[in-house]
């Protein structure tokens, strides 16, 4: 099934693999820069987790290494910039495993975004934060990446299905990054350190929905395309 690609970055200094010397959960190496709200044009103004990513990757200074697929990278940003000024320094110890996550299947990307609608809504609803009309527009928003991840689980057993390889970038490009903004932005209702938890929660919980899932030995491995790039 297709593949979710970050960009190409021809001027990388080494190859986006290089995120991998930091194992997944260790805490990143010191001398990195400082996190803060927004984009940086050099890494001793600071940086967003992103840039931080790319700079623990060993790539180009960007919110949008090519190490880490568009839908995450996308999480990232917004939780870096709705999380606080004293809780953004701990989204650093996700910085690694970000920058190992290059690829995503159309079904993982799925996933991720259904992942976040879940919590957002499950939140809002158990603190019974925000207006009522917002909380039916968050509880329809989970219902529609629901609904697009069970599509794109159905298409992952068909070979090559043409459908999910036209739509797959749309989708990723469009309705589920509108889908993860508006989310996110929900958790505006919550006092600061809930909407830290939660923020932090909510991208932990995307990097282990977007783990590959291993094959049982001796199952067929299933044939992959590439989506356009972002």
């Amino acid at each position: 099934m297709p593949v979710e690609h970050s960009s190409p970055d021809p001027s990388a200094r080494r190859d986006a693999g290089a995120g991998a010397q930091f194992p997944s959960g260790s805490p990143p190496p010191v001398g990195l820069p400082q996190l803060g709200r927004g984009r940086h044009a050099v890494p001793e103004e600071g940086a967003c987790l992103m840039e931080y990513t790319s700079v623990l990757a060993g790539l180009r200074f960007t919110d949008r290494p090519r190490c880490t697929a568009p839908t995450l990278a996308g999480l990232a940003r917004l939780v870096n910039d709705a999380s606080s000024d004293a809780a953004r320094p701990e989204l650093a110890r996700l910085a690694p495993e970000l920058s190992v996550r290059r690829h995503l299947s159309a079904e993982q990307s799925a996933r991720v975004v259904a992942g976040v609608l879940t919590t957002v809504a499950d939140t809002v609803e158990f603190l019974g934060e925000g207006r009522p009309v917002d909380q039916r527009r968050v509880a329809r928003l989970r219902r529609q990446a629901a609904r697009e991840l069970a599509r794109a689980t159905a298409a992952g057993s068909v070979e090559w299905a043409p459908w999910v390889r036209a739509v797959e970038a749309l989708h990723r490009n469009g309705a589920a990054r509108l889908r993860i903004e508006r989310a996110v932005r929900a958790l505006s209702v919550l006092d600061v350190p809930a909407r830290d938890r939660v923020l932090a929660a909510v991208l932990a919980d995307a990097l282990q929905r977007s783990r590959p899932v291993e094959q049982p030995t001796g199952a067929p491995v299933a044939r992959e395309t590439v989506a356009d790039t972002v």
